[in-house]
């Protein structure tokens, strides 16, 4: 028993450098995960809460008072999933939020018809993310190889139908893919924006996506760094990604494969 005791104040000394009240201790929410999204305005790190699961929260990181004007209300959060649900991305089914304080906290509790089960979620840590961290394996398998190019084909053809809609996600990193079979579900989409886009203009469209883009090359630049016994399949996945996700777009070949290349060359400027 000792140890778990240690496990506990552990966690709950963890929780409070983080600046998670002991009010919300209380309530038995489990940390999942990272930190989120790490923003930082003028010199100090603003932590953003993320999406929950059936009661079970993957994150109570506190709003920045500078950064909390840039969150959307549950309201327009609510209307981005429906919009992209229509979109065919698969997308959890929004049942309502509630608020303490400055915090929105939003539950979803099915994915299609993939009911959440919080307690599994934990366990296997389903996310694209844990999926992807075992390349650092010794030995991998082809199923498992097939496997991952459908879910990355799936992650990058729904963030390019998000796009398509004039739609930024805001936060698409692998934590925010959740496999359901072949495909991945998107979450957490508090930092998602409307934006205008000349589908005719490279740059335009760069211009408009670029927060996304940031995000993306630079999770490929760290899965090429992380595993670099792993270097030549992870530049095919990587041009793969780019690939089936600018196919989504409805630009002019022309400008589809001069924005493929300089995403797969990680040049956004």
């Amino acid at each position: 028993m000792k140890p778990m005791k240690t496990k506990r104040r552990d966690k709950a000394a963890k929780a409070r450098e983080l600046g998670i009240t002991d009010a919300a201790l209380k309530k038995n929410y489990t940390l999942v995960g990272d930190t989120g999204y790490k923003g930082v305005i003028g010199k100090r790190p603003v932590f953003v809460s993320r999406v929950e699961l059936d009661s079970v929260d993957t994150g109570l990181w506190p709003f920045g008072n500078v950064l909390h004007r840039f969150i959307k209300d549950p309201e327009v959060v609510k209307s981005v999933v429906s919009k992209v649900s229509q979109a065919g991305v698969l997308v959890p089914d929004f049942i309502g939020y509630s608020k303490e304080g400055n915090v929105t906290y939003y539950t979803f509790r099915k994915i299609g018809n993939n009911e959440l089960n919080p307690e599994q979620f934990i366990r296997k840590r389903n996310t694209l993310g844990s999926y992807l961290r075992r390349l650092e394996a010794g030995k991998i398998n082809t199923g498992y190889m097939k496997q991952l190019r459908k879910l990355l084909s799936s992650a990058a053809r729904s963030i390019g139908a998000i796009h398509s809609i004039g739609i930024l996600q805001g936060h698409p990193h692998f934590n925010n893919f959740i496999p359901v079979k072949s495909r991945v579900a998107v979450i957490d989409f508090k930092l998602s924006r409307t934006r205008k886009v000349d589908w005719s203009d490279e740059r335009s469209i760069r211009k408009a996506f670029r927060n996304d883009y940031v995000y993306l090359v630079d999770a490929w630049r760290g899965i090429e760094l992380t595993y670099p016994r792993r270097m030549p399949e992870a530049r095919r996945m990587k041009e793969l990604f780019f690939t089936r996700m600018v196919g989504k777009y409805p630009a002019p070949q022309g400008v589809k494969r001069q924005l493929i290349e300089r995403l797969v060359q990680g040049r956004l400027d």
